[in-house]
């Protein structure tokens, strides 16, 4: 037996592993009018336009028309476009997302970094109910949630007679936490996006030679 007969061919076997992953992937049929790859770069172009802007709080933008009628136009919050553009595409690419472990790895860790911002964001939900002394106060149910601007939250301060901390509904109470809590969220899924580009980037996008 000659030498060349002991050593493998490594042209076979490369052939081989693209052949076994080529099995992985989904198949499209060329007379489709779907393009999932077409799907996915409208998506990123979304991100990357509203990511583009600055990233700030909704707001009420008053207009007076002709006939010096005021007119109030709500502004969505820039913030919240964004996260939700990201969402959108990590639904897209849901599949491709759950065949790469590298992504999975990567989102694990920023999924923690998302869930503890959370909960030290949260507000802690209360409700009223009666002393030993029959007297009304604020205790917590242990339900914590993000509010919505401006909803009503039960915020605690010190009580000027007593000195005792005590409750009081504020409308709008929990606003300067929200907007802590999603100017930093922005940071977080600027992450997730760096990933979902490094996924699409390793898939080649099923080869698809459309180019991110």
């Amino acid at each position: 037996m000659s030498d060349s007969d002991k050593l493998p061919n490594i042209a076979d076997e490369e052939l081989d592993e693209s052949i076994d992953d080529d099995l992985n992937l989904p198949e499209y049929s060329p007379k489709s009018e779907f393009s999932k790859a077409e799907v996915v770069e409208q998506a990123v172009i979304k991100c990357i336009d509203a990511r583009a802007q600055e990233m700030k709080a909704g707001y009420f933008n008053t207009i007076i028309d002709k006939n010096g009628l005021i007119n109030k136009q709500w502004v969505p919050d820039s913030r919240d476009k964004f996260i939700s553009s990201i969402r959108a595409l990590k639904s897209i690419l849901y599949p491709e997302i759950m065949r790469d472990k590298s992504y999975q790895d990567a989102s694990d860790k920023i999924e923690t970094e998302e869930d503890t911002l959370t909960k030290g964001y949260s507000y802690e939900e209360r409700k009223i109910e009666l002393d030993s002394n029959n007297k009304a106060v604020y205790k917590k149910t242990g339900k914590k949630y993000m509010p919505s601007i401006d909803s009503v939250a039960i915020v605690e301060k010190v009580d000027a007679r007593t000195g005792k901390i005590v409750g009081e509904p504020i409308r709008g109470g929990w606003n300067e936490a929200i907007n802590e809590y999603k100017d930093q969220l922005v940071l977080v899924y600027d992450k997730y996006f760096a990933e979902l580009n490094q996924l699409i980037d390793r898939l080649n996008y099923f080869k698809t030679g459309i180019s991110f």
